[in-house]
Protein backbone atom coordinates (compact mmCIF):
# COMPACT_ATOMS: atom_id res chain seq x y z
CA UNK A 1 0.00 0.00 0.00
CA UNK A 2 1.42 3.27 -0.77
CA UNK A 3 1.76 6.05 1.65
CA UNK A 4 0.30 9.44 1.05
CA UNK A 5 1.93 11.87 3.42
CA UNK A 6 2.15 15.75 2.78
CA UNK A 7 4.03 18.57 4.16
CA UNK A 8 2.59 22.23 3.27
CA UNK A 9 2.79 25.73 5.17
CA UNK A 10 -0.33 27.49 6.12
CA UNK A 11 1.23 30.43 6.15
CA UNK A 12 0.39 33.05 8.69
CA UNK A 13 -2.75 33.46 7.43
CA UNK A 14 -4.30 29.58 7.58
CA UNK A 15 -1.86 28.73 10.35
CA UNK A 16 -3.33 30.75 12.95
CA UNK A 17 -6.90 30.00 11.49
CA UNK A 18 -6.25 26.22 12.53
CA UNK A 19 -4.89 26.85 15.70
CA UNK A 20 -7.98 28.46 16.79
CA UNK A 21 -10.30 26.20 15.61
CA UNK A 22 -8.44 23.16 17.01
CA UNK A 23 -8.49 24.72 20.22
CA UNK A 24 -11.99 26.01 20.19
CA UNK A 25 -12.91 22.46 19.43
CA UNK A 26 -10.93 20.63 22.26
CA UNK A 27 -8.53 19.28 20.39
CA UNK A 28 -4.67 19.41 22.00
CA UNK A 29 -3.30 17.58 18.48
CA UNK A 30 -3.39 20.25 15.73
CA UNK A 31 -2.34 18.07 13.21
CA UNK A 32 -4.80 15.16 14.18
CA UNK A 33 -7.21 17.86 13.19
CA UNK A 34 -5.69 19.32 10.55
CA UNK A 35 -6.39 15.65 9.11
CA UNK A 36 -9.72 15.45 10.25
CA UNK A 37 -10.81 18.39 8.34
CA UNK A 38 -8.93 17.93 5.04
CA UNK A 39 -10.11 14.39 4.75
CA UNK A 40 -13.65 15.77 5.27
CA UNK A 41 -13.16 18.29 2.37
CA UNK A 42 -12.20 15.73 0.19
CA UNK A 43 -14.94 14.13 1.06
CA UNK A 44 -17.00 17.09 0.38
CA UNK A 45 -15.38 17.48 -2.93
CA UNK A 46 -15.23 14.57 -4.21
CA UNK A 47 -19.95 14.20 -3.40
CA UNK A 48 -20.09 17.82 -5.29
CA UNK A 49 -18.15 16.38 -8.02
CA UNK A 50 -20.43 13.49 -8.16
CA UNK A 51 -23.69 15.54 -8.09
CA UNK A 52 -22.53 18.11 -10.68
CA UNK A 53 -21.88 14.69 -12.71
CA UNK A 54 -25.62 13.55 -11.89
CA UNK A 55 -26.92 17.29 -12.81
CA UNK A 56 -25.02 16.74 -16.06
CA UNK A 57 -26.04 13.54 -17.23
CA UNK A 58 -29.86 14.59 -15.86
CA UNK A 59 -29.74 17.56 -18.30
CA UNK A 60 -28.07 15.69 -21.03
CA UNK A 61 -31.00 13.49 -20.78
CA UNK A 62 -33.70 15.93 -20.26
CA UNK A 63 -32.19 17.59 -23.89
CA UNK A 64 -32.40 14.48 -25.52
CA UNK A 65 -36.05 13.42 -24.63
CA UNK A 66 -38.60 15.08 -26.65
CA UNK A 67 -41.51 17.35 -25.61
CA UNK A 68 -43.99 16.07 -23.45
CA UNK A 69 -46.81 17.29 -23.06
CA UNK A 70 -47.85 17.14 -19.25
CA UNK A 71 -50.62 19.09 -19.03
CA UNK A 72 -53.39 16.68 -17.45
CA UNK A 73 -55.42 19.29 -15.75
CA UNK A 74 -53.56 18.57 -12.18
CA UNK A 75 -52.89 22.13 -10.92
CA UNK A 76 -49.62 21.90 -9.88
Amino acid sequence: MKNHRYTFDLGNEYGPKLEALAARSHCKDTRAFAETIIRRAIDIAEAIDQAEDAVYALRSAMEETPNLDLDDGIPF
